[in-house]
């Protein structure tokens, strides 16, 4: 009996005290995103800024291991009151002007307070139609699943069989499986269910792989952009290699790739500053290419997102490509005629670092921004508009990685300190799509 209380009692002990440390944690958190909050309006300096925030993440990094106390407490309201007799004016009146900062609640946490690790963290993706469960992939060559919900965030598993960083990876239709490359030259396929590797290849050309995508429509279907810039195509259901493969980029990368969501057109990005189409033939397993654009002789195309046309004033079966740019840009396709790409805007960018892969848009600034296009009106002769409508604040390094879960109601965006910073919606806010 004496033996049964005192186990009891040292459950409930370690119960009490891990609900203390998400209490704390929670708390300075608040104060991260009050801090974030009034950033802007209180250094005007951009590296005062990133030093400010860097400097109080490192102090509430060991601050949220303590129990809370009531003067602990106080302390967020009193913060909270004197930031805002301060700098409230400041900040309506550039309101007026530019929506500069987020005034969004949000929560984060560092990605090497959950595990250990060493370097940055290359790509983060949430998985399809899922709002919490999120994968990130790290120069430390692990790849990482995540549920976000309920708090504390969880590792489910951590992927260890990649010899080098992991550069890009990808998840199925249906979130079973994970396929991810490696530097070391393979592509493993990951069961998201236990964490296991179920199968591994080696690159045909036995050089880097740096990006690899699934066939929307055939998840048996697996390509991949390599350092001899060629891509290939690899059947999972024989376990080879087609040898319809392609060499888009002599002498460079293929550094990007995405496929449209009924998986006809594929998008190709290398290190020369090319955006290559395909149109790809189920039947003969063969890529025929389009057209080739080129937005920058030199400046690596980084990232490539596709969607359905979400803009007023476009037809809804045209594909939109954003594609990212290493010559400080983010640039605006459509789908026009024949598939080919057809150039809609240009968003500039503060990035020069080709290992940047942007989708909303990051910057080596260590802020996050968001865009808005209108199309011109032909009926009114009225010019496109583009502007920048929000910038999140809050990482310390340069952000390399930027998503969105389904619907939107979370961001996701990771920097090349290997922290990741997960943002939540305002929903109180009177501006839509707001953080």
């Amino acid at each position: 009996m004496t033996t049964t209380s005192s186990s009891e009692s040292n459950q409930q002990s370690m119960m009490t005290m891990i609900d203390s440390n998400l209490e704390s944690s929670i708390f300075w958190q608040h104060i991260i995103a009050l801090d974030v909050q009034y950033n802007s309006s209180r250094y005007f300096c951009t590296y005062m800024k990133i030093l400010y925030i860097k400097r109080r993440n490192q102090l509430f990094r060991e601050l949220s291991k303590q129990p809370l106390n009531s003067f602990r407490k106080q302390y967020l309201r009193l913060r909270h009151t004197i930031l805002s007799n301060c700098y409230q004016q400041q900040q309506q009146q550039q309101k007026k002007h530019v929506r500069n900062n987020s005034d969004s609640s949000f929560l984060s946490f560092i990605y090497d307070d959950l595990r250990s690790y060493s370097g940055a963290v290359n790509c983060v993706k949430f998985a399809n139609s899922n709002k919490s469960l999120i994968c990130f992939a790290s120069d430390d060559h692990t790849l990482s699943i995540c549920q976000l919900t309920p708090l504390p965030a969880t590792i489910l598993f951590v992927l260890r069989e990649h010899q080098a960083p992991v550069t890009a990876f990808e998840w199925s239709q249906s979130n079973d499986l994970i396929v991810s490359c490696s530097l070391d030259s393979t592509i493993n396929l990951w069961s998201t269910m236990n964490g296991r590797c179920l199968r591994r290849f080696k690159d045909p050309q036995k050089c880097s792989i740096l990006t690899c995508t699934f066939l929307p429509t055939n998840n048996n279907m697996i390509f991949t952009g390599n350092q001899n810039g060629i891509v290939n195509i690899l059947n999972l259901s024989t376990g080879i290699y087609s040898k319809n493969s392609v060499n888009i980029c002599d002498g460079g990368h293929i550094v990007s790739m995405c496929f449209e969501s009924k998986g006809q057109l594929l998008w190709c990005g290398d290190s020369k500053g090319f955006i290559s189409t395909f149109r790809f033939e189920m039947e003969t397993c063969k890529l025929l290419l389009v057209n080739k654009v080129i937005i920058v002789p030199g400046c690596p195309i980084t990232s490539l997102s596709s969607s359905s046309s979400t803009i007023i004033g476009y037809d809804m079966n045209q594909n939109l490509l954003l594609a990212n740019c290493a010559c400080n840009a983010v640039v605006l396709f459509r789908t026009g005629i024949d598939n080919k790409l057809e150039f809609l805007k240009c968003f500039p960018i503060k990035h020069q670092n080709s290992k940047l892969k942007i989708k909303i848009t990051g910057s080596e600034d260590t802020c996050i921004y968001f865009y808005h296009y209108q199309p011109p009106d032909l009926n009114t002769k009225t010019p496109a508009i583009s502007r920048c409508v929000n910038k999140l604040q809050g990482h310390s390094a340069t952000v390399l990685d930027v998503r969105f879960n389904h619907d939107e109601s979370l961001l996701a965006s990771a920097d090349s300190k290997g922290s990741i910073i997960i943002w939540k919606r305002n929903n109180n806010s009177s501006v839509s799509k707001n953080f």
